[in-house]
């Protein structure tokens, strides 16, 4: 379980690609973070603390490739979220994105309350 941690820390620690974001990192890093998890569903636990340990892995990598999906998604740099590629705040974005699935990862934009009202 160890390497498939080490996989998912490789992707999310390194500063190159949790601060200085651009489409092809994004790209590239989800395209890895989705052969973890596809190499987590061929995993077989021996023992409980194996399976648990399993569990853990499984959460970490759901949760990298659901920041790196919408992180890929917004176009823009705002707050903690910097795109190298996209350094400006896009003033239009008023939407927020809805990040879900696990097998396969799905990013919406929703509109905020103000659009839906006017």
């Amino acid at each position: 379980m160890g390497g498939l941690t080490d996989r998912v820390r490789s992707q999310m620690l390194p500063l190159t690609n949790a601060v200085f974001r651009t489409e092809d990192r994004l790209t590239g890093m989800l395209a890895n973070l989705d052969t973890v998890w596809s190499d987590l569903q061929d995993a077989a636990p021996c023992s409980s603390a194996e399976h648990y340990r399993l569990r853990e892995v499984a959460g970490m990598a759901a949760m990298a490739r659901w920041a790196t999906a919408s992180a890929l998604e917004r176009r823009e740099s705002r707050a903690m979220h910097y795109r190298v590629d996209h350094p400006e705040t896009d003033p239009t974005a008023t939407y927020r994105l809805v990040t879900s699935g696990v097998d396969e990862i799905r990013v919406q934009r929703q509109q905020s309350r103000a659009e839906v009202a006017a």
